[in-house]
């Protein structure tokens, strides 16, 4: 998809509120088309839309459909959703966002990044890296760059970026020239059922990059690695293990920024991101693998990550003082939320670290139960607010009385169950005698919490 007039056309997103139709709905209003969308409720990123004169419509219904000349849907939309069904029933093309995102990629050198975790903030550095070096890329990411809280622009340079997620199995869709794998970890049991299916789908990824294209791969975890290694592609592996071409070889991080050395094949490189973490270091690594990749100066690209903003919910740091940080991240998987505390630990030492965690849905419970209750390792104390459902049924097992006895067990920390975010504030904003840093952490409405705490503070 280029740039072009589309005055004529109507493109209509069921469940616009989602994080991967969001950025959708934007690049096609850069693209010149009228856009609405659906969904069950308004949202922060609902009114982000609205503000920016996208159509809304708070609810599913056979109204909002008037002029129509395309909808696009999620996996998360059911068959029997009122304004699929009519679409249908009316001969309106209906698209899955999947191949709308690959339809947008066609007539691009398409960059996407997949894997378990990392795939938004390395996808959004990506961005910034591309935009600072002047190639004007689009892109589509599965959360909101702060500043400008864009997700997706259509960008007239040679290059597009996205966020290729794996949650549905739709990864294959997509004709990469450069594909990035971060890691590859259980999660989205209840799609894959199990680890087998999930490393056969990111093979399956891998080996759809262009035989002119490369592979950019994390060759720290196991999994990647052993993925790569059985897919006849060009390759980059990034890490801190000898054997990478993109290596860390030292860092250093304070309050919340990291510096780092790296070796980019025979190019030496330091560079700052204002992030915290390993795991951020793999992020930005990938980035200038990728730029080795396609031949851009990687020092300008290492020179243009100190001035990062940031992505909304991923270490977003929402208030930062001498006695006193609260910090808000969309970590909702075990791996995801070890990696973040572990961060959160060696980036702010000193500091007691209080965790205020809501798991996101219940199925991730039934399948990675021993897995969540033992990620909270490196928090000195953890609030468990009630489940965030997401549409799902409560089977009635999961109390936040359980969650919590369990972590205190399995974490070997201090875990209080809390039914109440105003009780839970009140308590978890207490003096103590270290600097204190409180972070949210969940794919639901946790960040709430943050948000509210910061005016009793």
């Amino acid at each position: 998809m280029t740039k072009k007039d589309h005055n004529q056309d109507h493109i209509h997103f069921v469940g616009i509120g989602g994080s991967g139709m969001s950025a959708l709905a934007e690049i096609a209003q850069d693209a010149g088309c009228f856009v609405s969308g659906s969904d069950q409720t308004a949202s922060d990123v609902t009114n982000h839309l609205a503000a920016r004169g996208i159509t809304f419509y708070e609810g599913h219904s056979e109204s909002n459909l008037s002029t129509t000349t395309k909808l696009i849907f999620s996996s998360a939309i059911k068959d029997e959703n009122i304004e699929l069904t009519l679409a249908r029933a009316r001969g309106i093309p209906t698209m899955h966002r999947s191949d709308y995102l690959a339809e947008i990629m066609a007539t691009r050198k398409a960059i996407t990044v997949a894997g378990t975790h990392g795939k938004t903030t390395t996808t959004a550095l990506m961005a910034h890296v591309f935009s600072s070096l002047g190639l004007d890329p689009g892109f589509a990411i599965g959360g909101r760059l702060v500043g400008s809280m864009k997700a997706g622009v259509l960008g007239s340079g040679a290059f597009f970026i996205a966020e290729a997620d794996e949650s549905d199995g739709t990864l294959s869709k997509y004709k990469p020239f450069v594909s990035v794998l971060t890691n590859v970890e259980d999660d989205h049991l209840d799609h894959f059922g199990g680890i087998a299916k999930i490393e056969s789908l990111f093979k399956q990824y891998l080996e759809s990059t262009a035989n002119d294209g490369c592979v950019v791969v994390n060759w720290d975890h196991d999994g990647s690695r052993r993925i790569a290694h059985a897919v006849q592609k060009d390759r980059l592996a990034y890490g801190f293990t000898l054997g990478a071409d993109i290596r860390c070889l030292s860092f250093e991080t304070k309050s919340g920024k990291t510096v780092f050395d790296a070796v980019i094949e025979r190019d030496r490189v330091k560079t700052e991101i204002p992030l915290w973490g390993r795991y951020n270091i793999h992020n930005a690594l990938c980035c200038l693998g990728v730029c080795r990749a396609l031949g851009l100066d990687v020092n300008q690209a290492a020179a243009s990550l100190a001035s990062f903003p940031g992505v909304a919910r991923r270490q977003q740091v929402l208030c930062k003082r001498d006695d006193l940080v609260v910090i808000d991240d969309y970590a909702h998987n075990p791996g995801k939320i070890a990696a973040f505390i572990n961060g959160l630990k060696s980036g702010w030492p000193g500091y007691e670290i209080n965790i205020v965690f809501q798991n996101h849905r219940f199925s991730r419970l039934q399948f990675q139960y021993d897995q969540i209750v033992s990620a909270f390792h490196d928090a000195d104390r953890v609030f468990i607010c009630p489940v965030y459902s997401a549409g799902e049924n409560d089977p009635g097992i999961f109390t936040v009385e359980k969650l919590a006895a369990d972590i205190a067990i399995r974490s070997k920390t201090s875990a209080v169950p809390f039914q109440n975010p105003k009780h839970l504030l009140s308590t978890v904003s207490k003096d103590t005698s270290r600097p204190k840093l409180i972070a949210t952490v969940g794919a639901g409405n946790v960040w709430r919490i943050g948000v509210d705490l910061l005016s009793h503070v």
